[in-house]
């Protein structure tokens, strides 16, 4: 990345222009990281990633009012 990074601003540099990702590149890049989250959604929900702990149900809760 810091290669990239540096790639970038020495071109922008000696060109003198400037540089803006193409809304196709934007919507590939949203695509990818949209990706990424539903993998990580489906496999903690499908691989027991976490593990569920089922709390214990109880009864009624019984109100004793004294006098």
């Amino acid at each position: 990345m810091n290669r990239l990074d540096v790639a970038i601003t020495g071109v922008e540099a000696s060109s003198g222009t400037t540089y803006f990702p193409a809304f196709g590149e934007v919507m590939i890049s949203v695509f990818l990281v949209t990706m990424g989250f539903l993998a990580f959604a489906y496999a903690a929900k499908y691989l027991n990633v976490f593990v569920h702990v089922e709390e214990k149900e109880e009864g009624p809760v019984e109100i004793i009012h004294d006098v």
